[in-house]
């Protein structure tokens, strides 16, 4: 071969990669890997962290549902990857999500990670499973075009190395090779088969998961397949996600919540109980901020002396509360309970006359919110603090001397 013919491959081959590399920053743009299913339940004794494998087999109604629906192998896959998203989704509650699969078997897809790649599905709320069906099978189309592109320099567009984020893997076995995904450390593994029987094998780490969790998951995820594959059409919300037993247990079992508990407790005396003992745990998540029960008891505690101290509140006295769901909402909420007073959520989305005809009738002395959204109301009767800008001085304020005085018979809330 020429030197110019080599010259010329070697720019086609950086030309491919940088299509590929373009498609992948675009195609995770914004995107945040978490952890869909539950880690939190105490593993087996036994099970250490060696690699578990649970094996489940639907009906022979099931593998005929999809084999009717999905003829080929192929489709198949699609309709199982499809319906995994979506079962994913409504697991975690959570509308973005990926899952990583791999290209149609070949030579390529035997090596580690080689042609494995995350699909990205978006939420599904209004969507025939046929639609969202459709919806998976261009961007997978699309994503296979671009599967050569090595799994960890497609990561590099969201986190860095192939082992440092939460991987939830599916394979159809006839189309696809279980060997690439040897290089990645996946959460789970879910390995489908449809010749001879409709089955699959969750391979799982017995450190992260429960045995019996585990096979829960592929219980109800061939419950979800039957919904999906018996009912196309109806927006996907809409459809059973739970089998009929265990939405009884859930609504009726599980949601019977009566229990004794002393009468002079307050919800800040309970929640200071949970800090001295889980001080260093997580409280609150919100996008990559973390707060622990200490924290969060620091925090509302700055802000009661704040309250108290500069703002004269007093036990009995409304403060507003107009805030999203952000870092500051739930600290604010608390400092104001540790203060004495109730707090009165309201919506910053509320039309302007609505919002001042709450604060008019309320007689509130301070609002908790954020200079956006008080732009148009012009009180000057009212004090509006900007949680994110006061925050700094008002955590660095010295509360030792600060004293909480809180009865179960105090106001709490009043909705708005």
């Amino acid at each position: 071969m020429s030197t110019h013919s080599s010259l010329d491959l070697n720019a086609l081959e950086a030309n491919r990669n940088l299509r590929a590399r373009n498609y992948w920053k675009q195609r995770l743009d914004g995107f945040e890997f978490e952890t869909y299913f539950d880690q939190s339940l105490e593993s087996t004794a036994t099970a250490a962290d060696t690699l578990q494998i649970h094996t489940a087999t639907a009906s022979p109604a099931l593998a005929d549902a999809l084999g009717n629906f999905a003829p080929s192998a192929k489709a198949q896959h699609i309709v199982l990857l499809a319906a995994l998203g979506v079962f994913t989704q409504k697991y975690a509650s959570c509308s973005d999500v990926c899952l990583f699969t791999a290209s149609y078997a070949s030579s390529t897809t035997k090596q580690e990670g080689k042609g494995v790649f995350p699909l990205r599905m978006d939420d599904f709320q209004g969507k025939s499973f046929r639609t969202f069906l459709l919806e998976v099978k261009d961007a997978l189309i699309e994503a296979i075009r671009h599967s050569d592109y090595p799994l960890d320099k497609i990561m590099e567009n969201v986190q860095a190395g192939t082992e440092q984020f939460p991987a939830i893997c599916m394979l159809l076995e006839g189309v696809q090779q279980k060997e690439a995904f040897d290089g990645i450390s996946a959460d789970l593994l879910f390995c489908f088969r449809v010749k001879n029987e409709f089955s699959v094998d969750i391979y799982y780490r017995g450190s992260q998961y429960d045995s019996t969790y585990i096979a829960s998951l592929a219980d109800r995820y061939f419950f979800f397949l039957e919904q999906v594959l018996t009912d196309k059409e109806s927006p996907i919300e809409q459809l059973p996600f739970l089998r009929p037993e265990e939405k009884e247990q859930l609504t009726s079992e599980f949601n019977n919540t009566h229990c004794d508990y002393q009468k002079e407790e307050t919800i800040v005396s309970l929640f200071e109980k949970q800090v001295q003992q889980s001080r260093d745990r997580v409280a609150v998540v919100c996008g990559e901020t973390r707060l622990t029960y200490g924290d969060l008891s620091e925090y509302s505690e700055k802000i009661a002396w704040y309250l108290q101290n500069e703002k004269g509140v007093g036990k009995g006295d409304l403060v507003g509360v107009m805030l999203q769901r952000d870092t500051y909402l739930i600290p604010s909420i608390y400092g104001i309970l540790k203060a004495g007073a109730a707090y009165v959520p309201i919506d910053p989305n509320f039309p302007p006359e609505r919002i001042r005809k709450i604060l008019g009738d309320s007689n509130m002395k301070v609002v908790f919110t954020r200079a956006e959204f008080t732009k148009d109301l012009e009180m000057t009767e009212v004090s509006f603090v900007d949680i994110e800008a006061s925050i700094g001085d008002i955590l660095s304020t010295n509360s030792e001397a600060f004293q909480m005085d809180v009865k179960g018979t105090d106001l709490a809330c009043i909705s708005a």
